[in-house]
């Protein structure tokens, strides 16, 4: 049997088959009824975001929106989709770094709970956004939940002309950097700095050119592979080791 460390250090492989951008002509059927998503869907969902909102009240934290988004709510749909539910805070109120902070803790337990929710076979992914985030982490279609309308239509469009082996090698290029941080046992700190930077840059690549950005498909290949995980794992047992005193 590995040992933490050595399941850390394991080496994952990915190759074009983690890599999925396919296109289709209409929005999936099983979500979708001419243009508005499904009742027993979207009832599903908000059950799905109350149940992570109940570790939030007792707390003066309020909750603007909650949206459909991702792949699932566009065109670019596949067998390798994620539900993606957005939780949009409001964090006005009080400190908003200190908020942000603690909204994001929550969400982490939360997800270590419910990691094998699914919805008509397709895994269900929470996230959180604040005001001042909000819209960056999204594909070009999001339905309100809440008010059940489109908050951004998806655009009709010819498949995407970007190749595999263009995000294949950008997944390599983010693969030799975290090998580094894994090798050298970067301290926490340069690791959440790494995590903020591929987050910022697939950001910025949803924004220019939606969910066939490089950075965003670079991005999903190494979260369905369990890489980023096992890098926040390597964090956090670094900080504990760190905490120890034998």
């Amino acid at each position: 049997m590995l040992s933490f460390k050595e399941f850390l250090m394991e080496k994952i492989t990915i190759s074009h088959k983690d890599i999925s951008f396919e296109y289709h002509d209409e929005l999936h059927p099983d979500f979708w009824d001419d243009g508005k998503l499904r009742s027993e869907i979207r009832k599903q969902l908000l059950k799905i975001a109350d149940n992570f909102l109940a570790s939030f009240k007792k707390t003066k934290l309020k909750v603007s929106d909650i949206v459909f988004t991702g792949s699932l709510a566009d065109y670019n749909w596949s067998s390798s989709s994620d539900v993606d539910v957005h939780v949009i805070f409001d964090v006005k109120i009080g400190g908003k770094i200190d908020a942000e902070e603690f909204i994001r803790a929550k969400l982490k337990d939360w997800r270590k709970d419910h990691k094998t929710i699914t919805i008509k076979g397709f895994p269900v992914e929470v996230s959180v956004e604040t005001p001042n985030e909000s819209h960056d982490n999204r594909a070009a279609g999001s339905y309100s939940l809440t008010k059940e309308e489109w908050v951004q239509k998806p655009k009709e469009k010819e498949e995407s002309e970007l190749s595999h082996d263009a995000v294949l090698k950008r997944v390599k290029e983010l693969e030799k950097e975290i090998d580094v941080l894994m090798a050298k046992d970067a301290s926490p700190k340069n690791i959440e700095t790494f995590k903020e930077r591929i987050r910022v840059a697939r950001s910025k690549g949803l924004k220019s050119k939606g969910e066939f950005s490089e950075e965003n498909l670079a991005f999903k290949a190494l979260r369905k592979a369990g890489t980023l995980d096992k890098l926040w794992d390597h964090a956090k047992a670094i900080e504990n080791v760190a905490l120890t005193l034998k």
